[in-house]
């Protein structure tokens, strides 16, 4: 197999098809135990923290179908959209656990970043509540900027993230979480753009996102399927290390926004974050 370095893609433009990505990482002094695949976890975490801070019926479990403030309510909007084909506007992008302290990266679309102080405060919450802990601070990625800190939010504005600009017409292409994915033929072809296109109609410009019967030439080099053994069920993903050649314009386009908003499914986990990198031809 050829070496590959990490790709250092033009920095391009902070929207696409009308979305605009925010990172915010979140860091906190105490939490629960994490499993090996903590992604799960961190979204109970995250969904309970927002839900007990807005709702005003502490329903248990939520019933936001049935509740006659659905439609103004923070919880249905960012976490759980009362649309079933609707995805939220929200994602995991990583997390780091050290001995003293925690942390994860947020990626918000504008929807959900409308609600981040209620968030923030319901985290802060519900750390002090569970097990002790605070919210150290939520940073944004893109300007390093602290958003909250000292148990309030800092009048700070977001600002988006870059959208990756590929360029390349052969890259090295490997999942840093797993890809959760029901297509067929092509490992990531319907599952990024499948996601990319849902996104779009929901919360961008709508429009139609080309739809290619060969948007490259792919070559698995290692596949590691990846069991997520949830509370009621199982989720199967694959590690996937994969060469692409041949890229065309249009796919390039997906690969970049891909790199921001994850492929596939059960992203709301963590699920489906890739990087790529250029192939050094021997």
């Amino acid at each position: 197999m050829n070496p590959i370095v990490q790709s250092q893609p033009v920095r391009g433009a902070t929207a696409w098809h009308g979305l605009a990505v925010f990172g915010v990482r979140l860091s906190w002094d105490q939490g629960p135990r994490w499993p090996a695949f903590p992604g799960n976890t961190l979204r109970g975490l995250l969904g309970q923290a927002l839900f007990d801070n807005v709702c005003l019926f502490s329903a248990a479990p939520p019933h936001c179908a049935d509740c006659p403030l659905n439609t103004a309510c923070a919880y249905p909007e960012v976490f759980k959209p009362l649309q079933s084909d609707r995805l939220p506007p929200y994602w995991l992008h990583d997390w780091q656990f050290s001995a003293g302290r925690q942390s994860c990266v947020l990626h918000l679309l504008q929807p959900a970043l409308q609600h981040l102080e209620a968030w923030l405060d319901g985290i802060n919450r519900h750390l002090a509540k569970a097990y002790r802990g605070r919210l150290a601070e939520a940073v944004d990625t893109a300007s390093a900027s602290p958003l909250w800190q000292g148990g309030a939010m800092r009048p700070v504005r977001p600002t988006p993230l870059p959208f990756p600009q590929i360029t390349a017409e052969a890259l090295a292409w490997h999942t840093q979480t797993p890809l959760v994915s029901k297509h067929q033929g092509d490992p990531i072809y319907g599952a990024l753009r499948t996601r990319l296109q849902r996104l779009v109609n929901a919360y961008g410009d709508g429009e139609v996102l080309p739809r290619e019967e060969t948007p490259w030439q792919a070559r698995v080099i290692t596949r590691r399927p990846f069991d997520i053994r949830l509370e009621r069920r199982v989720i199967t993903g694959a590690h996937l290390h994969m060469e692409l050649r041949g890229i065309t314009p249009a796919s390039q386009a997906l690969l970049g926004a891909g790199a921001l908003l994850h492929a596939g499914g059960e992203t709301s986990l963590g699920c489906g974050r890739y990087q790529m990198a250029n192939i050094l031809e021997e």
